[in-house]
C-alpha cells in the first residue's frame, strides 16, 4: 500500500510530463494509482472488517459529499462534481492506511524528484538569464507548469527544513537553498513566499517544538535581515515579484512601462474576483456547481494595463481555491470543508511534538492550503495534503493521550531544547512524541 500511495503522489506531481508521453488525460493517468488504492482498501476491509476510529473526520467528509449530490438536484451533475466526491471518500481511506513510516519514504522520493526537475529548472534558468534575462520566458521551456512546480515546493522546502532543525547537515542546507533559487528566483513563484513561512508559523506555535519566545526571536530575525537585504541588494527581487508587489501597493511610478506587464496578472484577479463575488451572491448556499465556473466568464474580457491594445479573456477557473469552493461549491460546502482544517488546528491545541515526520506533514498540509487563497490546485496532491494532516493531527492527539497514561503528565513541557540530545532517561519518553 506504501508504494501505492507514493505512486498516486507522484504520478499528480507528474501528470503535466505524463500527459505528453501518453495520449491521455493527465488527470486520467492520477486516478489509476488512487482508484487502485480505494480497491486495495475495500478489499482489506471486506477481508478484516476493521476500520480506524475516526468518527468525526468521517460525518464531516459524508457532509461534503452529501451537499455535493444536494446541489446537483440544483445545478446538474458533472464529472467535477463525481471527481470532488471522490477525493473525499479518498481522504477516508488514506486516513486509514497512512502510516509513519510510509510517510517517511514518500518525504525522500519528493526531495528526489524535486533535485531532477530543480537541475532542469536551474540550467534553463542560468541559460536565460546569461542571454535575455528574461525569466519568466523560461517556463515555456520546462516539463511542468507553474503550478505543479509551486505544488512540488510546498512539500519538498518544508522537509528539509525540518531535516535542517534536527539533523543541520550540510547537504540540506544547499539543497533548501538550491530549492529557494529556483523557486523563487528562476520561476518567481510568488505563493510560496506565503505558504511557507506562514504553514511553519502555524506548525511551530501550535506544537511549540521551540518556544514561542524562541519562535518570535527568530522571525523577527529573518524579517529584518530579509528587509536589509531587500533595500541593499534590490536589483536581485525578481522582476515578477518587484513590479507585482509595488503595483499592488499603488507605487505604479516605481514600475516601468515596458515591465506593467506582469502587473497584468493582477488586473485579471481583479475581474475575476469582481465575477466570482457576484456569482456567490446570487448562488450563496449551495453555489453554482463544481466545475460549471468556467461557463460563466463567457464574453468576460479586461484590458491590458500596459498594452491598451490587449485585452485578455478572463480564464474558465477562479484560480483561487478557496473562491472556488465558496462560488461552486456553496457557503455550507466551503464552511464544512474548511471545518476539516479546523479539527486539526484543534487536535493540536495544547499538543507539543518534537517527532520531524509529524511536523514536516503538518507544515505540508497547512502549506497547500494557503497556496490555494493564491492559486487554484485542487488537484490530488492537495486532497492528499488534507488527508496527511487529517492523519498527523489524531497522531499527535494519540501520542499525547498514550504519553499521559503511561507518565500521568501529558501536558509536561520538556525543558530542553527540541534539536539538542535529550538525557538518556528522557529520550524514552521523548520518542513518544
Amino acid at each position: 500500500m506504501n508504494l501505492l500511495i507514493i505512486l498516486s503522489l507522484l504520478t499528480s506531481m507528474l501528470s503535466g510530463v505524463l500527459n505528453k508521453v501518453v495520449p491521455l488525460d493527465s488527470s486520467s493517468l492520477t486516478l489509476v494509482p488512487v482508484i487502485l488504492i480505494v480497491v486495495v482498501y475495500l478489499i482489506q476491509l471486506a477481508m478484516n472488517k476493521k476500520i480506524k476510529s475516526y468518527p468525526l473526520f468521517y460525518l464531516l467528509i459524508y457532509i461534503c459529499i452529501l451537499l455535493i449530490f444536494i446541489g446537483s438536484f440544483k445545478n446538474g451533475m458533472n464529472i467535477t462534481m463525481i471527481k470532488f466526491a471522490f477525493f473525499y471518500f479518498v481522504i477516508g481511506v488514506l486516513i486509514n492506511q497512512l502510516t509513519k513510516e510510509g510517510i517517511s519514504k514518500l518525504y525522500n522520493t519528493v526531495i528526489i524528484l524535486t533535485v531532477i526537475l530543480s537541475i532542469e529548472v536551474f540550467a534553463i534558468g542560468a541559460m536565460t538569464v546569461a542571454t535575455d534575462g528574461r525569466l519568466l520566458n523560461i517556463r515555456h521551456q520546462l516539463m511542468l507548469d507553474k503550478q505543479a512546480y509551486n505544488i512540488m515546493y510546498n512539500f519538498a522546502i518544508p522537509i528539509l527544513f525540518w531535516n535542517l532543525c534536527y539533523s543541520r547537515k550540510i547537504r540540506d542546507a544547499l539543497l533548501l537553498m538550491f530549492f529557494s533559487i529556483t523557486g523563487l528566483y528562476f520561476l518567481q513563484i510568488k505563493t510560496l513566499l506565503l505558504s511557507i513561512p506562514i504553514s511553519l508559523l502555524v506548525i511551530a506555535w501550535m506544537l511549540k517544538p521551540v518556544s514561542r519566545k524562541s519562535l518570535m526571536t527568530i522571525c523577527a530575525s529573518i524579517v529584518i535581515v530579509s528587509i536589509g537585504v531587500l533595500n541593499v541588494f534590490p536589483q536581485y527581487i525578481p522582476d515578477q515579484i518587484r513590479i507585482v508587489t509595488n503595483y499592488i501597493l499603488g507605487k505604479e511610478q516605481q514600475v516601468t512601462s515596458d515591465s506593467l506587464v506582469y502587473a497584468d496578472t493582477v488586473v485579471v484577479r481583479e475581474k475575476i474576483i469582481e465575477n466570482a463575488k457576484r456569482l456567490f451572491q446570487e448562488n450563496m448556499w449551495l453555489g453554482i456547481g463544481y466545475g460549471n465556473y468556467g461557463e460563466t466568464v463567457e464574453g468576460i474580457t479586461v484590458y491590458s494595463i500596459a498594452r491598451s491594445n490587449v485585452v485578455y479573456q478572463i480564464p474558465t477557473v477562479t484560480e483561487n481555491g478557496i473562491i472556488t469552493f465558496l462560488v461552486e461549491g456553496g457557503l455550507l460546502a466551503a464552511l464544512v470543508h474548511l471545518s476539516l482544517y479546523a479539527i486539526i488546528l484543534w487536535k493540536l491545541r495544547g499538543r507539543t511534538s518534537r517527532d520531524k515526520t509529524v511536523l514536516i506533514g503538518l507544515t505540508i498540509s497547512f502549506a497547500l492550503f494557503v497556496s490555494n487563497f493564491v492559486q487554484d490546485n485542487l488537484n490530488y496532491s492537495y486532497w492528499f495534503s488534507l488527508a496527511l494532516g487529517l492523519f498527523l493531527a489524531k497522531e499527535v492527539e494519540r501520542t499525547q493521550s498514550l504519553r499521559s497514561s503511561l507518565s500521568g503528565d501529558g501536558n509536561k513541557i520538556h525543558s530542553v531544547e527540541p534539536f539538542q540530545s535529550l538525557p538518556l532517561s528522557e529520550r524514552g519518553r521523548a520518542s513518544l512524541t
